[in-house]
């Protein structure tokens, strides 16, 4: 009848059987030491303050989505990272599909041309501390305001919108290496990039981009990539007009 109420049962058909990603580590020559440990945090320079991450804080293996990259010697003085300066690298005689890396930008995020087979790929690369997401954030003229204080005599300036960066993250951890001192809740991460490749690709081309670390690279056959959601699993941002103050007028 009209506005009755009615259920309505869906059934879905048996979900398909993915096998498991089955990754095979590539390697790489390292040409720059990002590592240092707490007794030498001296060790190592990641960007150009000779801030880097801390050893203590990772493994030999990083895991994420089922694809495991093998990490680079940590000790004092070994090199463990690529600066990115157009090398290539020899890709495994093996079946896979995508190639995957563990990589960082410093000194802001920043995008890179990489290639497999000769065949460019654009990639931007984020950068491996700083904030993965914020709300709008109001910025106040005359400089910072009193934290902990009950009023705020600044006038608004402009609020600052929101962001969240979606790029894959493998690994973060809550601090970093100053030469001389741990950088509390400076947080570092590592993020996971994808490259879907032909079968039988040979070789990777990294960028022309100093600012792009990779700390490793694997291959893998993986046919779980292929799922994607219809929409967001979160908020992204996109499509958001820009903020506007009401001002009042004398």
């Amino acid at each position: 009848k009209p506005f009755q109420l009615r259920s309505v049962a869906l059934q879905l058909k048996p979900p398909a059987l993915l096998q498991p990603p089955r990754s095979t580590p590539v390697v790489l020559r390292f040409n720059l030491d990002v590592f240092s440990w707490n007794t030498n945090r001296g060790d190592g320079k990641c960007d150009d303050a000779g801030v880097t991450l801390p050893a203590e804080m990772i493994g030999n293996q990083v895991t994420t989505e089922g694809i495991t990259f093998n990490l680079g010697d940590r000790a004092d003085g070994r090199m463990n990272a690529v600066s990115c300066d157009g090398q290539t690298v020899a890709l495994p005689d093996t079946k896979f599909n995508r190639v995957y890396l563990l990589a960082m930008a410093v000194h802001g995020d920043t995008e890179g041309e990489f290639a497999v087979d000769g065949r460019p790929v654009k990639l931007g690369v984020k950068d491996w501390s700083g904030y993965l997401g914020s709300w709008d954030n109001r910025v106040f003229e005359g400089g910072s305001v009193i934290v902990f204080g009950y009023s705020v005599d600044n006038p608004l300036a402009r609020i600052t919108p929101g962001f969240i960066k979606r790029d894959p993250l493998a690994w973060f951890c809550s601090h970093r290496h100053f030469p001389d001192r741990d950088e509390e809740y400076r947080y570092s991460y590592l993020f996971k990039y994808r490259l879907d490749v032909p079968n039988g690709a040979k070789s990777l081309t990294l960028p022309k981009n100093n600012r792009i670390r990779v700390l490793a690279v694997s291959v893998a056959q993986n046919e779980n990539d292929a799922t994607v959601p219809v929409q967001p699993l979160y908020d992204d941002f996109a499509g958001r007009p820009a903020i506007q103050l009401n001002v009042a007028k004398d």
